[in-house]
């Protein structure tokens, strides 16, 4: 008996234990995230939880420098003779963790993106691609934004359906950077999505109880472990991969611009096409949903190369005629980019001279490029 006792206490003991230990470490990777926040070079590593942002930021925050500038290696912006400075803008986001000042509920369009949509070289909610829409045709447009590819953007518009089923007409942004793919290596969806039924509210609740569930499996503990083994992974890749994560500066404009090595490897590889995961036929209802695909070329692809895009990429032109078929618009942002980057005028560049994204400017230009579109828009 005193035998089962003793066995009883040390179980006892051993949980008590193992509790404080789990509180002490989250305690610890709670103040270590908010180390690691305050010498993040930009909002986005701050505020990213796996796929998404932290619900409900609403904060003025500073991009220190840009991506290529991390990417030479600087830690700061006197370190990177091509940075832009430091920028600071408004970084807010929803209940849902996506980048965007509308309501969902509200708005006449929903465009889902990556870090395009979510204006991540240093500007802020009021500069990005729905916004400088807003301001043109006065319609309201919801951005689901946040790194991803176009498997994650299929994703949302299927999560955003089954939260609120309200039949929303949806524009996605394309990148070519990384949302293209060699055709034999790429996936599609990992099921057939099939039409939302039911009640709204229960929707609603699933949502929230699913954010709860997700928020008890990934305490801070979770999230600093997460960090340290995508740091230790990425330092793996550039060991192997020197040149896609090397870049090049080139003066433009009396500017020192740099270039990504691995955006121009990709700019130039006729290999590439629209992933699997786009194809009409594998969209399932999500396809009728969307009103167009906008591609947005790299830097190299709108500065430095000089030919179209089905020229670079011949297998697109399938992948563009099978989406007009299907009932939905694509738009090639390249040549309107083009003419606005070699216009001559230093004030107006398009893109940060030290990251491989674009600034304000060059979403303005994409804006009226978008809203000029009769088809898109109706």
């Amino acid at each position: 008996m005193s035998k089962s006792i003793a066995a009883k206490n040390a179980a006892i003991v051993t949980a008590i234990t193992g509790l404080l230990f789990f509180a002490c470490a989250n305690i610890y990777a709670t103040f270590k995230l908010k180390q690691l926040r305050s010498i993040s070079y930009r909002p986005h590593e701050k505020y990213t939880i796996g796929k998404r942002y932290e619900s409900n930021t609403n904060e003025t925050e500073a991009t220190a420098f840009g991506d290529l500038c991390a990417i030479s290696g600087a830690q700061n912006e006197q370190q990177c003779p091509f940075s832009a400075g430091k920028r600071t803008a408004k970084f807010e986001t929803d209940s849902r963790g996506w980048k965007t000042s509308e309501a969902l509920e509200g708005s006449d369009f929903v465009i889902v993106g990556d870090s395009f949509l979510a204006a991540l070289g240093g500007d802020g909610n009021n500069a990005q691609l729905g916004q400088e829409l807003k301001r043109i045709t006065g319609k309201k447009f919801y951005e689901a934004a946040h790194p991803g590819d176009p498997g994650d953007y299929l994703l949302r518009v299927d999560e955003l359906e089954r939260e609120n089923p309200i039949g929303k007409k949806y524009i996605l942004l394309i990148f070519e950077g990384n949302d293209l793919a060699v055709k034999s290596k790429s996936v599609g969806f990992s099921f057939r999505p099939y039409q939302p039924e039911g009640n709204p509210l229960l929707f609603k609740v699933r949502h929230i109880l699913d954010r709860l569930v997700y928020d008890l499996k990934n305490p801070p503990i979770a999230k600093l472990l997460s960090i340290y083994l995508e740091s230790e992974r990425l330092q793996r890749l550039r060991s192997t991969h020197v040149a896609a994560d090397a870049s090049f500066t080139i003066r433009i404009h009396n500017k020192l611009h740099a270039f990504g090595v691995n955006n121009q490897l990709v700019s130039r590889d006729p290999d590439l096409s629209l992933p699997m995961s786009m194809d009409p036929n594998e969209m399932g209802y999500i396809g009728k949903n969307i009103k167009c695909v906008v591609f947005v070329p790299t830097k190299y692809s709108t500065y430095l190369a000089d030919e179209s895009l089905f020229e670079r990429h011949p297998k697109l032109r399938h992948d563009f005629t099978g989406l007009t078929k299907s009932g939905i618009r694509v738009i090639d942002l390249t040549p309107s980019l083009r003419r606005a980057a070699r216009s001559g005028n230093s004030d107006q560049d398009i893109w940060w001279t030290d990251d491989t994204h674009w600034n304000r400017n060059g979403i303005k230009v994409a804006a009226r490029t978008i809203a000029s579109d009769s088809e898109c828009l109706k």
